[in-house]
């Protein structure tokens, strides 16, 4: 072959060696430079989603035993209704003692539901560290694959986030 295509062909492979090797270290100077603010961005958003699902529970929960305390509150009217009507002392009696129960009800739904939101509260905030502490610890390579050349995110059945904390596997 002649020397001045083999220093053609070998610059050449020299430069593009160069170049695919300033690629590399680029793409991984990029990697270690854009991950940081991915995965900050990653944390905002599982704390709105965490924080959108648990204001929900707490709709639902909030609801739920309102529309219980006003059937036990209407039901206790009722009975003092009935009460003020009784045609006996006995009977009036009986209707107050069952008023005095369904108020009772009617307090005791209010104070599970404020129970209920202190227990939503923490499992909010522990939600949210979970999710800091795994998303802290999440590495690029536990998100992307980049085996093929190309960088692209893991399409397959293993979590991304350990919820189960840090050392557990």
């Amino acid at each position: 072959m002649d020397d001045g295509l083999s220093d053609i062909i070998c610059a050449y492979k020299i430069f593009f060696n160069g170049w695919a090797k300033m690629f590399e270290m680029f793409k991984k100077f990029l990697i270690e430079l854009v991950w940081p603010i991915m995965k900050d961005v990653f944390k905002k958003l599982l704390r709105e989603v965490v924080n959108w699902l648990i204001m929900e529970v707490r709709n639902l929960l909030n609801k739920r035993t309102e529309d219980q305390g006003k059937t036990a509150s209407a039901r206790a009217d009722a009975e003092e209704d009935n009460a003020r009507y009784a045609k006996t002392k006995e009977e009036a009696e009986r209707h107050e003692a069952m008023a005095k129960v369904w108020r009772e009800v009617a307090e005791m739904l209010r104070r599970d539901n404020e129970g209920l939101e202190k227990e939503l509260d923490a499992l909010r905030r522990k939600a949210e560290r979970k999710t800091e502490e795994s998303a802290d610890s999440m590495k690029f390579e536990d998100a992307v694959d980049t085996s093929g050349g190309d960088i692209k995110a893991i399409d397959d059945d293993r979590p991304m986030l350990n919820l189960s904390g840090p050392n557990s596997k």
